[in-house]
């Protein structure tokens, strides 16, 4: 049968394998939370660019649509300008004079508004797919920091490392307690009793 010093400095060294285990998986297990959270920022940035590719072609579209709006607004004007001036002809009313010049100023401001109200909207259209545009792409950027970051902090750590300067710790701990209750030991016990000097 062991003696209890004995069995208590096997029992301590056996704790100092298993700190310097748990350090090691420890490790490992950061490393693989960095990993996986670089992984998932990589993906957000991969989603970010595809929406500000998106983004950027239905700034696009709605350029184009803005554009073809404007001309069919410009001939749905002309074309109830040329209706006017061909129903004041048959009716024998002098186009450019009197309240059939007021119908066709009219007829040609109204259509000027309208093409007006279809630029605007196009602008606000534009304006507001290249802001999500600018918006998907710094988010891209932020989550290419973001995982860059992660990977640099996960090569940081050495599992190895960190189970070797634990081990020696807790084995520095160990052999110190051993020395110190040691039957030969000149040293004083490490745990001093209430009354000893």
């Amino acid at each position: 049968m062991l003696d209890p010093q004995t069995l208590s400095a096997i029992t301590q060294s056996m704790g100092a394998a298993q700190q310097a285990l748990g350090a090691f998986y420890g490790a490992k297990s950061k490393q693989a939370e960095l990993r996986g959270l670089a992984l998932s920022a990589e993906h957000q940035a991969a989603i970010s660019r595809i929406n500000a590719r998106a983004a950027g072609m239905a700034a696009e579209r709605a350029q184009m649509s803005g554009r073809f709006m404007r001309a069919m607004s410009g001939l749905r004007t002309a074309q109830n300008k040329s209706s006017q001036k061909a129903s004041a002809a048959a009716r024998g009313v002098q186009i450019g004079a009197g309240s059939a010049a007021e119908i066709t100023a009219t007829t040609t401001f109204a259509g000027e508004v309208d093409a007006l109200s279809i630029e605007m909207s196009t602008v606000q259209q534009v304006e507001a797919a290249r802001t999500e545009q600018v918006n998907q792409q710094n988010a891209e950027r932020m989550a290419l920091v973001s995982a860059s970051s992660a990977k640099r902090s996960m090569r940081s750590i050495n599992p190895w490392l960190s189970m070797l300067t634990t081990g020696i710790a807790a084995g520095g701990a160990v052999a110190s307690h051993w020395i110190a209750n040691s039957p030969t030991s000149t040293a004083e016990p490490a745990i001093r009793r209430p009354g000893e000097g």
